[in-house]
């Protein structure tokens, strides 16, 4: 299922995506040096769910068979940006992504995913890199109950490093990267949500009872960077390359909520296609 059939009622809904978990085996495995995997944990967005994905084990709950991929820790997926960053690297990625994962404030937290992945033998002494793509489900459930910015910004640098911490305590040499999030607001602090004629895009500037979405990008960005400067992980910055991509461009990183004019994407408030391809690529770097 894609773009132009995935009604969506509200920006928050779109953004705090809840991540369904359906069964995989957690079979420990051994790998040989050649085929020693990266490992991707993350959120929706490098798990990039369809439709169909995201659904699937309701539907097998029903009786009804509905193919779906799914990740190593039991999480729907496309492996859209795994796959890319395997193709990239020449390395395979087991790819632990899970939509709705946080890194410390819900249900399913990142921590839970590295654990998952030292269970199946992902994860090992031998491990050479691991990618967090992370953060984003730890700001708009906590700001729209009224936690200040600076707070929620604190949380994140210290959960983001005790993670990268937890990686290197089962793999101390590992390479770890942190993986900020693309451009969304343009220079003026807007957003174009509702998108469906073509070359009419309509910014809007959100008034939710949250800070600006510019100063929410800036403070979950930080955070991300202070956090990896506090464990030995590296960051990976994608709102350079995304400079000339907001919302409100023709080529967006980032769909709408109502958004049929956009790269072809799976979820709404999501990356792209085009976006997820080129953000493998500098994943691989």
């Amino acid at each position: 299922m894609r773009h132009t059939t995935t009604p969506v009622p509200a920006l928050v809904t779109a953004v705090l995506i809840a991540g369904i978990p359906v069964a995989a085996s957690g079979t420990a495995h051994a790998h040989t040096a050649a085929t020693v995997p990266t490992l991707l944990f993350g959120d929706s967005v490098p798990a990039n769910p369809t439709a169909l994905n995201f659904l699937a084990d309701k539907a097998a709950e029903a009786g009804l068979p509905v193919p779906a991929t799914v990740g190593p820790g039991g999480c729907a997926t496309d492996n859209r940006l795994a796959d890319g960053i395997a193709a990239a690297s020449g390395v395979p990625v087991a790819n632990y992504s899970c939509a709705g994962a946080s890194l410390w404030s819900g249900e399913t937290l990142i921590s839970d995913t590295v654990s998952d992945a030292v269970s199946t033998g992902d994860l090992t002494s031998a491990t050479r890199e691991v990618i967090i793509f992370a953060g984003a489900n730890d700001t708009y459930p906590l700001l729209m109950d009224g936690v200040p910015l600076e707070e929620v910004g604190a949380a994140i640098r210290d959960s983001m490093a005790e993670t990268v911490r937890q990686v290197h305590r089962t793999a101390p040499d590992a390479r770890v990267k942190v993986l900020g999030y693309p451009r969304i607001a343009d220079d003026a602090g807007e957003v174009c949500i509702i998108n469906v004629t073509p070359g009419v895009l309509t910014p809007w500037m959100p008034d939710v009872g949250m800070p600006p979405v510019a100063d929410i990008e800036a403070s979950l960005q930080q955070a991300q960077i202070d956090g990896a400067a506090d464990s030995g992980a590296e960051f990976v910055d994608l709102k350079e390359p995304s400079a000339d991509s907001p919302m409100c461009s023709d080529h967006r990183w980032f769909a709408g909520l109502i958004d049929t004019t956009a790269d072809p994407y799976n979820l709404p408030f999501h990356a792209t296609d085009a976006a997820l391809d080129r953000i493998a690529l500098l994943a691989a770097l």
